[in-house]
């Protein structure tokens, strides 16, 4: 919180202006008085050493704020998902329709459940799992931009599915 200070010794004002608002409960039990026509804070009759203190004392109480109000570190976040290689499983094919543009052929990533394949989505089915078109990530999708175009009837291979990319990796395996 950036506060600045000005003194007037002739009036003996001390002016206080800034982001102010955070501590303005604070600035009223201090005995300042709000001023719209200089959107200060002003304390009256204050001798140049008392000035001085006030100065001190608002800065402390400002950083104090300051401090309390910064947030806790950042968790680290969790490690990307492994690339996509040649055995992650695919259920189909989509389209993802963004908006201001649509990406066709997309993989639908799949899996096993309950010994039928299935396709990989939220917990509350919000979002499709997608590998992207240059096989380098997985991203999620929201459920209702995209468009399966074909649903195999048992999950394959993307390896399977685009044996010239994953060429190098079969061979290094």
């Amino acid at each position: 919180m950036s506060l600045r200070f000005e003194y007037d010794p002739e009036s003996r004002v001390l002016r206080v202006t800034g982001n102010t608002f955070p501590l303005k409960e604070i600035l009223k039990e201090y005995g300042g008085r709000w001023n719209p026509e200089t959107k200060a804070w002003e304390f009256t009759n204050l001798d140049p050493e008392r000035a001085r203190e006030l100065q001190d004392e608002l800065s402390a109480l400002a950083a104090e704020h300051d401090a309390k109000k910064e947030s806790p570190p950042r968790e680290e976040r969790p490690p990307r998902e492994e690339k996509p290689t040649a055995d992650t499983p695919i259920m189909g094919i989509a389209k993802y329709d963004k908006g201001d543009y649509e990406l066709n052929g997309l993989y639908v990533v799949g899996r096993e459940s309950n010994g039928k394949p299935a396709v990989v989505q939220t917990k509350d089915f919000s979002k499709i799992k997608l590998v992207s078109r240059g096989f380098d990530f997985f991203f999620w999708a929201p459920v209702k931009q995209v468009k399966i175009e074909t649903l195999f009837q048992e999950l394959k291979r993307l390896g399977d599915l685009e044996p010239e990319h994953f060429k190098d990796q079969a061979e290094n395996s």
